[in-house]
């Protein structure tokens, strides 16, 4: 379903468009957001949600250079999570969960002090379970969305993506 984004030209224009953002947004600063510092979150997003796809599929199916779908998904968190600092995806989905599990419980019957305990113990093991992963991947976002981080990350993703149409890599280029 996601193989275009492994064939070329793709993972090369990926890479370019995700280094120029990259840059472009490290050199911008967080200081004061401009109209263009937003505009290049907003396409950050979906350029870093491409390149963590495009760097999915290629480990999955095992195409391209390591470096490729390294860089790529490196700079694609980088950028996909600038944005979303945050977002209570934890919550949200514990409720949403824990009310499911109650709607299918009511729904069978089940009495309702039992539904109400079990959607409580849902939303808690969800919501704790959620939480830490939510923490470890804010973690990794912001480390990676560290301005010289994303400028080195951008600047990367460029020279990947010019050796990738020269039908090289920095894998084959460095010989790792």
């Amino acid at each position: 379903m996601l193989e275009f984004l492994t064939e070329s030209p793709m993972p090369e224009l990926l890479l370019l468009l995700g280094g120029l953002l990259g840059v472009a947004i490290a050199l911008l600063g967080n200081d004061r957001r401009t109209t263009v510092d937003n505009i290049a979150r907003v396409l950050g997003l979906f350029v870093g949600a491409l390149l963590m796809a495009m760097s999915a599929v290629m480990l999955w199916d095992g195409i391209g250079a390591m470096s490729t779908w390294l860089i790529g998904f490196l700079l694609g968190i980088a950028l996909f999570f600038k944005i979303f600092k945050k977002v209570p995806v934890a919550l949200m989905l514990a409720f949403m969960l824990a009310a499911i599990a109650a709607f299918f419980l009511y729904e069978a019957g089940i009495s309702t002090t039992i539904v109400a305990v079990v959607a409580l113990i849902v939303l808690v093991l969800v919501f704790v379970l959620t939480r830490f992963v939510e923490f470890i991947a804010d973690l990794v976002g912001r480390i990676l969305g560290l301005r010289p981080v994303l400028f080195v990350l951008g600047i990367l993703g460029m020279i990947e993506a010019a050796l990738l149409f020269m039908d090289s890599s920095l894998t084959t280029f460095t010989g790792l």
